[in-house]
């Protein structure tokens, strides 16, 4: 009776294991593809593009604002006032652009602000010392794992007694479990996802306020280079060259920096792409416990060798 009983403990903790293996598999699956999209913007680089791209794209919006559009007024025997509320009437892109820009340009530095203070965990989070292999790969090993405490539980029932190389094996995996996690550093690793998940907001309402806040700026950059400087150009009487010609001399960090700015939101636009791409994936994954997930091998590896060991000591004492 004794060794049905440590048989079918055996046979329970594998099954246990196996089914937590594909769960862990799930997971893992979904967090490769939200850091497989992210992964280029949380680099240097990407996250120097981003800065430099919304440094550009509010100095235009200023620029534009306190220097284009108040020349253009004066040149015109008009004020800032009198254009402003021109654009308002006939240029409806503009003007909600510069309306809102007392939201968008905060809510795009904070989130551009929070993925720099993010930058170092989702390093650590998502670095692993096999580069080749996927996040999910432990699951494949917990997998293996379950297959060798199954068939100790099956050869136990067969053979009324556990053979000292499955014995060997049980225990050796049952350490694996306990010690690799800790040589990969995966407490440390689930802790960092943990708060990285934590600082985003991945919900229907934000992901939709960003598509809101780049389509606005998309259509204002739209309207502002087809249809207000060439109306602006002709009030003036020059061409459109001759207008931005004079705009570079006047201003010529506004005038790069208008000119760099339909590049700057094709970037934003790709950013847009990531998030609502990962949107779905990340609202899962933040409902999880990340951090106490890489306790659960460990804490298993334990709960085998105790029933290890103590199953073969109520069966030598039954002997």
């Amino acid at each position: 009776m004794p060794r049905r009983i440590f048989a079918w403990t055996l046979l329970a903790l594998g099954a246990v294991l196996a089914v937590s293996s594909i769960a862990e598999f799930w997971v893992g699956r979904k967090a490769e593809n939200v850091s497989d999209l992210v992964r280029p913007e949380m680099t240097d680089e990407g996250l120097a593009q981003h800065r430099a791209d919304f440094e550009l794209m509010r100095g235009a919006l200023v620029g534009l604002e306190r220097d284009v559009l108040p020349a253009a007024a004066s040149a015109l025997g008009s004020t800032p006032e009198r254009i402003k509320a021109d654009i308002a009437a006939s240029y409806p892109a503009v003007a909600k652009l510069l309306a809102e820009q007392g939201a968008i340009i905060p809510f795009a530095e904070s989130s551009l602000m929070n993925l720099e203070r993010q930058q170092s965990r989702f390093e650590n989070a998502d670095s692993y010392p096999v580069g080749w292999a996927p996040g999910y790969s432990f699951a494949f090993v917990d997998f293996l794992v379950a297959a060798v405490i199954i068939g100790a539980g099956v050869d136990l029932l067969l053979r009324g007694r556990l053979r000292r190389p499955t014995l060997g094996a049980v225990l050796g995996v049952g350490l694996v479990l306990i010690v690799l996690p800790f040589a990969l550093q995966a407490p440390s690793k689930t802790s960092d996802a943990q708060t990285v998940l934590d600082s985003l907001n991945p919900s229907e309402a934000v992901v939709l306020r960003t598509q809101t806040s780049i389509a606005t700026a998309n259509a204002a950059a739209a309207e502002l280079d087809q249809k207000l400087i060439p109306d602006l150009a002709k009030a003036l009487g020059v061409n459109r060259q001759g207008f931005d010609a004079a705009i570079a001399r006047q201003f010529p960090q506004t005038a790069a920096g208008l000119k760099e700015v339909p590049d700057a939101l094709e970037r934003y636009d790709a950013r847009l792409a990531i998030r609502v791409g990962g949107a779905e994936d990340l609202r899962t994954l933040k409902k999880l416990p990340i951090a106490r997930l890489a306790w659960f091998d460990p804490a298993f590896g334990v709960v085998l060798l105790v029933v290890v060991f103590g199953g073969m000591a109520v069966l030598r004492r039954s002997e």
